[in-house]
C-alpha cells in the first residue's frame, strides 16, 4: 500500500508546486525518486528487512506522484487550446506504450540476467532460486538507474512554458 498511498497523497502536492514554479521541478524531483527508488532495489538481498522493500516502494509512489501531474502540466501547457483532446489522447498513449516498454524491457533483462546468474538458458525467474532471482532482480534496478539518470536530464532540461499557447488563428 506505501506505493499508491504517496501516488494519491503527493499528486496534488504536485499539481499545487506546477502552479506555482512550473513542472519542471516538481517533474525533475519525481524522477529523482524514482532513481532513488531503483537505488534501494540494488540493495535489496534475499534476507532483507521487510522495511527495505516497503520503502523502495514508498519513494516509487512518491516519485509517481511527483511525476505524473508534473509531466501532464508540461505536456499540455505546450498546446493551443484547440488541441487540448489530442494532446490529452497522445499524452494516454505514450504513458500506455512507456508502461509497455518498461515492463518488457524489464522482463527481458530480468529474464537474461536470470540466465546469467544461474548459467542455465531457456530458464524464465523464479524465486525457486532466490540467490540467481535476486541477483538478477538487483541487475535489473542497476539498468533502470541508468534510463533514470537520462530521464532526470531530460526532465531538468524542459522548458519553462506553463501558459497554454495562443489560438492558432488559421
Amino acid at each position: 500500500m506505501a506505493a499508491p498511498i504517496f501516488t494519491v497523497t503527493l499528486g496534488p502536492v504536485s499539481g499545487i508546486i506546477c502552479d506555482r514554479v512550473g513542472p519542471r521541478l516538481p517533474a525533475t524531483t519525481g524522477t529523482s525518486l524514482l532513481v532513488a527508488s531503483l537505488f534501494i532495489g540494488t540493495l535489496l538481498r534475499t534476507d532483507s528487512h521487510w522495511l527495505l522493500p516497503t520503502l523502495m516502494l514508498a519513494l516509487l509512489g512518491m516519485a509517481n506522484g511527483f511525476f505524473n501531474p508534473a509531466n501532464s502540466v508540461g505536456i499540455l501547457s505546450s498546446v493551443s487550446k484547440g488541441h487540448m483532446g489530442f494532446a490529452t489522447g497522445t499524452l494516454n498513449v505514450m504513458f500506455g506504450f512507456g508502461n509497455l516498454f518498461g515492463i518488457t524491457l524489464a522482463s527481458f533483462l530480468m529474464t537474461t540476467a536470470f540466465q546469467i546468474y544461474t548459467g542455465t538458458s531457456g530458464t524464465s525467474p523464479t524465486p525457486t532460486l532466490p540467490g540467481a532471482f535476486v541477483a538478477a532482480m538487483n541487475y535489473t534496478f542497476l539498468a533502470g538507474i541508468g534510463v533514470g539518470f537520462v530521464a532526470i536530464i531530460s526532465s531538468a532540461m524542459r522548458g519553462a512554458r506553463t501558459e497554454p499557447l495562443q489560438e492558432d488563428r488559421n
